[in-house]
């Protein structure tokens, strides 16, 4: 569908065409080239738009144009000044189909806008693939609304998606880019000195002038050179790809073994897409498998550094908080020993740690503990004793209204994480009591190594993970199922089904995006070939808005699903003038 922006005085014109192009899911296993025709969106009967002013938020106009026949012209007001423009399908009944949305749009000029429309509640593909295949990377949302995409693990030493069999180990990467979600495309950085890393976290301290300072912290290195070929840093136990696991030094093998790294410090400037990298020196320590409050959380939150295993292989009692004006550890408190854990922050200066207990008596088995006092010396509230599984490694946590969502894992006993499934998929933490409560989740599959993440709506999107040991015709069993917990009162959350993504997927990211949806990073998918496997490249976007979703629910104003806004007496609040599919008759009274 093309639209013609139409404003003016007395010579009523049109000055800028609107062009809606649909995204693509993936097909054959890869993500198509990007498309460039109209969106299919089936049960469609109607487009709204939706024009907000760039600066003051405020609604400019909004139209709705039945499908088929002429693109019409739209008078939008006040055309010296940008807006962001939402383009919504839905059908007859009300139901969202599709969205899109694109901001600063300018409504001088001769020039064509492109909005890109996508379903919802579905998985498409960007307009380009990421430059570097990874799998167990960070993915940080920046305060610009970019993704800093960092290291991870690939199968050779060269990297890209090359099949490989995970017996025979990963290669830890130094590759970084950034992803756009304006434009929807993924850029390099080139960051001179970096470490290749995995397993770590990235996350956001604060602004530096124009700059972003970023923290990078735990992970899992190669004590010699990562290119080489042999030298890899981690690979699976059991003959299986869960868990993964460190390598020892093997001078006959050409492996250095896996090293634990210490901390940097990342100044990201995104005028120029430059990055400056230091070591830290007082940072955090040095962990393998070790885990970092998860990024995404507001920057001057509090950061806390929590469990894995020192460069000596011993595993490691303190947990951390870190100083958010530079990045040092700001104090420890020792707690259980923990390989795998989650860290979810619950407030500026409190986060919950939960699972990957080492300890070997059952009778002191706390799959949870709570850390305040995060920028400070912390203070640790030890959880229950717990029984009948909650103790899982290598799981997903996100935040679920006031608790916490925690997603798959492997079991652990006696002080070792187990190559098993875990059933059931989903508990629910009460950040408090420390406590969890089931929830049943029918459709799911037991997973290790899924990826969750929260939604502005408060629900929880859950994807991906790895069955482990149970295919036939590989080591993996990477999933492509979608759940999201839908945020319930009282009666705790709802797990519906989404739609499917179009790769499985384990050791991948998701990470929500300013406009609400969710990018799907990375992972390991199955190869072509049997008991192999492969880092991914191509990323899915995944829109989770539902028609309660307005784009101007915020401004409290009446506008029902797939209708414009209304004054109470039933009036149009802020139409846009609609002027037909022929060049409009010149009119003064009409900007």
């Amino acid at each position: 569908m093309l639209a013609a922006g139409a404003c003016g005085g007395e010579d009523l014109r049109p000055d800028v065409r609107y062009q809606f192009i649909g995204l693509l899911p993936v097909s054959g296993g890869a993500c198509p080239p990007p498309a460039t025709t109209p969106p299919v969106v089936t049960g469609a009967t109607t487009v709204r738009l939706t024009f907000r002013d760039e600066l003051d938020r405020t609604l400019r106009c909004d139209a709705v144009v039945p499908l088929g026949g002429e693109a019409p012209y739209v008078a939008v007001p006040d055309r010296a000044s940008p807006v962001t423009m939402y383009v919504e399908y839905f059908d007859g009944s009300g139901a969202l189909l599709a969205r899109g949305q694109r901001g600063n749009v300018s409504l001088t000029g001769e020039a064509t806008i492109q909005i890109h429309v996508q379903p919802t509640d579905a998985y498409v593909c960007p307009l380009g693939t990421a430059a570097t295949a990874r799998a167990f990377h960070s993915a940080t949302p920046l305060p610009n609304g970019e993704v800093l995409l960092l290291g991870g693990l690939v199968g050779e030493a060269g990297g890209d998606s090359t099949a490989f069999s995970p017996s025979a180990g990963a290669y830890v990467s130094s590759a970084a880019e950034i992803y756009d979600p304006i434009e929807r495309r993924f850029y390099s950085l080139t960051i001179t000195g970096l470490l290749p890393r995995a397993f770590h976290e990235v996350v956001v301290l604060g602004m530096e002038g124009a700059s972003i300072e970023l923290l990078v912290v735990g992970g899992v290195g190669v004590g010699g050179d990562p290119a080489a070929g042999g030298n890899v840093a981690v690979l699976p136990t059991g003959g299986t790809a869960a868990p993964w696991t460190s390598v020892a030094a093997d001078l006959p093998m050409m492996r250095a073994g896996t090293i634990a790294l210490p901390p940097e410090i990342l100044l990201y400037d995104p005028a120029t897409r430059t990055v400056t990298r230091s070591e830290l020196v007082g940072g955090p320590l040095a962990r393998v498998f070790g885990t970092a409050t998860l990024p995404g959380a507001a920057p001057g939150e509090g950061i806390a550094v929590v469990g894995g295993k020192t460069m000596a292989g011993a595993n490691e009692l303190a947990h951390e908080s870190v100083n958010i004006a530079d990045g040092t550890s700001a104090g420890a408190v020792n707690g259980h020993p923990r390989l795998g854990a989650t860290v979810t922050a619950i407030s500026a200066t409190e986060a919950v740690v939960w699972g990957g207990n080492l300890t070997t008596l059952a009778t002191d088995v706390r799959a949870g503990d709570r850390l305040s006092m995060l920028g400070g010396v912390p203070v640790l509230a030890v959880g229950p004793v717990m029984t009948g599984g909650s103790n899982r490694a290598y799981h997903a946590a996100a935040r679920l209204g006031s608790r916490v969502a925690v997603v798959g894992g492997l079991t652990v006993t006696g002080g070792v994480v187990n190559d098993a499934g875990f059933t059931p998929f989903v508990q629910l933490v009460d950040p408090s009591q420390l406590t969890a409560s089931l929830v049943d989740v029918p459709t799911a599959t037991p997973t290790a190594y899924p990826a969750a993440v929260a939604l502005a709506s408060g629900d929880v999107l859950i994807s991906g993970g790895a069955s482990p040991g149970v295919c036939a015709t590989t080591l993996t069993c990477p999933s492509a199922q979608s759940i999201r917990l839908r945020r319930g009162a009282g009666m705790g959350p709802t797990p519906v089904s989404t739609g499917a993504p179009g790769l499985a997927r384990y050791g991948h990211r998701l990470t929500e995006l300013p406009d609400g949806s969710v990018l799907v990073s990375g992972g390991f998918s199955p190869a072509v070939e049997a008991d192999k496997i492969r880092a991914l490249r191509d990323a899915e976007l995944f829109a989770p808005q539902g028609a309660a979703d307005d784009p101007i629910a915020d401004l409290n104003l009446a506008r029902a699903a797939g209708d414009i806004a209304r004054t109470t007496g039933g009036q149009p609040l802020a139409p846009c003038t609609l002027l037909g599919g022929s060049v409009p008759t010149p009119d003064a009274s009409i900007d």
